[in-house]
């Protein structure tokens, strides 16, 4: 399954998830991405201004979930989405965000399929420039450690805790983050998004 956080829009001084992308918010992009990624159910965590976010995916297969808490930064998110899945005893959970653009289905199938393949590991993430982060994927053997994490720490605290256990995959156009205006004004510039 698929947790995608739909984050805060603080830096943005606007919604960056209703943000247009080739004819959609940034929001359904990602999560159709997942959808499209075919690997299990999909859930979208909506906090600030959920009531303006939610209409974005009511077309989409996915569920979602209130985060009324989201200033308190992404652990808390992802310790929400937790919560909320845990009685549903998932082996797997991939975790994404709806600010990386070049996110195709295809990038997160492979996360899952890398993680299939090997069982000694436990995660699988993304490699950008000199740093791992999301998507990723989390066996459950490492929901303990998520569920453990400070209100403003990211998955990337879990992900290089275990370097043994940890797969990476490069996905150089993960560097591409819509956290400012300046940022996504250098995206509308750059060349045409790739889809699959």
């Amino acid at each position: 399954m698929v947790v995608l956080a739909a984050g805060a829009s603080t830096r943005m001084g606007t919604s960056k998830q209703l943000l247009p992308v080739q004819g959609e918010s940034l929001l359904h992009r990602a999560a159709s991405t997942a959808v499209k990624a075919s690997v299990g159910e999909v859930w979208v965590v909506l906090g600030s201004e959920a009531e303006k976010h939610l209409p974005e995916i009511l077309d989409l297969p996915v569920n979602t979930i209130i985060h009324h808490e989201w200033q308190r930064g992404m652990g808390s998110s992802i310790k929400a989405a937790l919560a909320h899945v845990a009685p549903r005893s998932y082996d797997a959970i991939v975790f994404m965000v709806c600010d990386q653009p070049h996110v195709t289905s295809n990038h997160l199938a492979n996360l899952i399929d890398a993680l299939n393949q090997q069982p000694s590991i436990s995660v699988v993430a993304s490699a950008y420039g000199d740093s791992v982060g999301v998507p990723a994927v989390f066996r459950s053997s490492r929901f303990a450690e998520l569920a453990q994490l400070s209100d403003e720490a990211g998955a990337k605290r879990v992900i290089e805790a275990r370097p043994e256990s940890t797969l990476k995959i490069t996905f150089e156009r993960g560097l591409c983050d819509l956290d400012t205006r300046e940022d996504y004004q250098r995206f509308l510039h750059s060349r045409m998004v790739k889809r699959d």
